[in-house]
């Protein structure tokens, strides 16, 4: 758990850079974050809201979790 402080009106694409920017190691899971990421903003997948563009407020809790496929 990581807690980031944003500017007012930040979006989950913000939250992302700042993610990437804090820890490089990440930028290339997060490259295509909608592609390669279940990405959940209180509990509701992104994709239901706005996408990378959704707002965050001051207490959102957005989790990002790595689809993987197998055979």
């Amino acid at each position: 758990e990581v807690e980031f402080e944003l500017a007012e009106g930040a979006d989950v694409s913000t939250l992302i850079q700042d993610v990437v920017k804090r820890y490089p190691q990440t930028a290339e899971m997060l490259k295509g974050a909608t592609k390669g990421n279940l990405i959940l903003l209180d509990s509701v997948e992104i994709g239901n809201l706005s996408g990378v563009a959704t707002r965050l407020s001051e207490d959102s809790e957005v989790v990002f979790v790595p689809v993987t496929h197998g055979g």
